[in-house]
């Protein structure tokens, strides 16, 4: 089969003029360097332009258009671009302009750091800024989002769990539990206060209790919702009743419903079976029911240091108060086991030395002080 003559190749087909110098490369290779220049940001005239350069040494404007099959009228603005990169050097010999192009290790190593350089320097600057625009939204109240994939869903769990300061529950299944588990043991360090339902149904409650950080109280069901709820900053959940295997994720930093979801918790929290009992103090609680709740006679037998977060209810002024536990009230409208029913009231009366204040929950109108959270401490 005859070959095709040069003058009918298309326009992609680029090949050197035949007759001329090509030294140590095939028409391939050097069709293939142009194709690995065009890769790193050269344009295809650009990269042909450089090639024969490289293999002519020293050339004429019009040689270089020659070898390279860039148009004459194109070859100058060519020669200026690969000039102001550093790929070719241009001199004046004899009166005639001619080009020559440099060791091309050293400029091609140099082309690399520059745009290293500036890769980092976009990339920085972009996500700075970026950095900002999900500060302003993921920290605007109302911010409620549906997340449908597990591995986006792990990453709100984590973020909850590191965005806790004072309490943190969880209900998880035990792989999800697994998966996160070192952001659990940094929240302990920070002295967050954990309680975690873990769904495994796989082994007794005896095998299990070697399996968490001493520091937490851990409870077991064998199946449960799926929560993360960071204080009232944080919340993610996901119904597994009835169970279907593309259950959405609500992701939320909205108070009011990260308020529902801690209060949700609660509800089965107690009604699950003790693997350990940890929560050693100093203890943190976000509102006297789950202090009056989870220590029960134990606030009447053993003097208790409170230090309460929050703010006067008559004022809205915040503040921080510390005195000794000196009563407490739980009361709704009918008799209840307010361990996982809301009551009406709950109350905690602390002795600061210079007044006696009832402390309420969030939002309370009643009391003194509204808590938005609780450190318990025996006082010895």
């Amino acid at each position: 089969m005859p070959a095709t003559p040069a003058a009918e190749l298309p326009a992609d087909n680029f090949s050197f003029s035949p007759g001329k110098r090509h030294t140590g490369h095939s028409e391939m290779s050097e069709i293939e360097l142009v194709d690995q220049l065009q890769n790193i940001g050269l344009t295809e005239y650009q990269s042909r332009a450089y090639v024969a350069a490289v293999s002519l040494g020293t050339a004429t404007p019009g040689e270089l258009a020659d070898e390279s099959g860039v148009p004459q009228a194109r070859i100058y603005d060519v020669i200026e671009d690969l000039t102001e990169r550093g790929f070719v050097e241009e001199q004046i010999r004899d009166g005639t302009k001619v080009v020559s192009a440099p060791e091309p290790g050293v400029v091609l190593e140099e082309f690399k750091n520059r745009h290293v350089d500036e890769f980092n320097a976009t990339v920085q600057s972009a996500a700075a800024d970026l950095s900002r625009m999900y500060q302003r939204e993921t920290n605007t109240d109302g911010f409620v989002s549906m997340v449908s994939l597990e591995k986006s869903a792990r990453r709100h769990i984590r973020r909850a769990i590191d965005d806790a300061d004072w309490w943190l529950a969880l209900s998880l299944p035990r792989a999800t539990y697994d998966s996160v588990a070192d952001e659990v043991e940094a929240a302990i360090d920070r002295g967050v206060t954990v309680r975690l339902v873990v769904h495994d149904d796989t082994a007794p409650a005896e095998e299990l209790d070697d399996s968490f950080p001493a520091d937490v109280h851990v409870r077991r069901r064998s199946i449960a919702d799926t929560l993360a709820v960071a204080d009232r900053s944080y919340g993610v959940f996901s119904s597994e009743l009835p169970h279907a295997d593309s259950s959405p994720y609500i992701v939320t930093q909205e108070a009011n419903l990260v308020f529902l979801f801690q209060n949700y918790f609660q509800q089965f929290w107690s009604t699950s079976e003790v693997v350990q009992t940890g929560d050693a103090f100093p203890r943190w609680y976000l509102d006297p029911w789950r202090v009056i709740t989870d220590l029960g006679s134990e606030l009447e037998e053993t003097a208790f240091t409170a230090h309460v977060v929050g703010y006067r209810s008559a004022e809205s002024r915040d503040g921080e108060w510390t005195g000794e536990v000196i009563g407490s009230e739980l009361a709704g409208p009918v008799e209840a086991d307010f361990t996982s029913a809301l009551p009406v009231r709950a109350t905690l009366r602390i002795d600061t030395g210079d007044e006696i204040l009832a402390v309420g929950g969030w939002k309370a109108a009643v009391e003194d002080v509204a808590a938005s959270a609780i450190r318990l401490e025996r006082t010895a």
